[in-house]
């Protein structure tokens, strides 16, 4: 159970969110040239949220409820809970990503070096909290390639040696897609964002849908990860990040 609970953590590269029952209509946008576009991301200080998560590997086919807090470019908490039972725990900070499994009475620590080997693919704060809100994976420069087709901008972000290949809506400027390719190798991801709604006044994905192929030991592994948000905020106060690990709990 301990091995689900360390996949589950990365079920941080998508997830969010809502809270309002009203639907998304329409944001402003602003395209300047063919190459500066103006992606409309969330902004807050503060933000938390419920919802349902669905991990299907090869091994595993694993559902469970999360709670998810932040605390903007600084911390992201997480507590997973199946059949009502509080299984894990994960705090990630700019340094390190910790998982602790409550049931079992032990902890993982990850470097981001850990996870980006494990994945193949540059993992950091920014992006784990980029993926989380729905919001662009890398900051778009004057440099990189902007198309438009009749429903979206399609822009090419090199990342040596990945290719981001992102889809912004043309009518509300929200990111619904980014497929990641690595040179010289099969790996490839496919994040997908829908049913956008309202919450404080900002659009929210409450469906994010992941596709992950990449190879270990040689063998070609296909993990998809499914998350329906429940309910989600953009706290006006500041939120508690409770994780204390037990002397007692092994480090594996």
């Amino acid at each position: 159970m301990s091995k689900i609970k360390n996949i589950l953590l990365l079920a941080i590269t998508v997830l969010l969110l809502s809270s309002c029952g009203k639907r998304f209509a329409g944001i402003n946008w602003n395209f300047r040239d063919k190459t500066v576009l103006e992606v409309n991301e969330i902004d807050f200080e503060y933000f938390s949220a419920k919802s349902k998560l669905y991990f299907k590997d090869n091994k595993y086919d694993v559902k469970a409820k999360a709670t998810i807090r932040i605390k903007k470019d600084s911390l992201i908490w997480m507590n997973f809970t199946a059949v009502g039972i509080s299984g894990g725990r994960c705090l990630i900070t700019r340094d390190s990503v910790t998982l602790m499994n409550i049931l079992q009475k032990e902890y993982y620590v990850f470097s981001y070096k850990d996870l980006s080997d494990k994945f193949n693919y540059e993992m950091n704060f920014d992006v784990i909290q980029a993926v989380i809100l729905g919001n662009m994976p890398k900051k778009i420069t004057t440099n990189d390639q902007v198309s438009k087709t009749q429903d979206f901008y399609e822009v090419l972000l090199p990342n040596d040696p990945y290719l981001l290949e992102c889809r912004v809506n043309t009518e509300t400027m929200k990111l619904e897609s980014v497929d990641i390719s690595q040179q010289n190798s099969s790996n490839n991801a496919h994040i997908n964002y829908s049913n956008f709604q309202l919450v404080n006044e900002h659009a929210f994905a409450f469906n994010a849908l992941v596709n992950l192929i990449y190879k270990v030991n040689d063998d070609n592994i296909t993990t998809t990860i499914k998350v329906d948000y429940i309910k989600a905020q953009i706290e006006e106060k500041e939120l508690k990040f409770p994780f204390n690990v037990p002397k007692k709990y092994a480090r594996l």
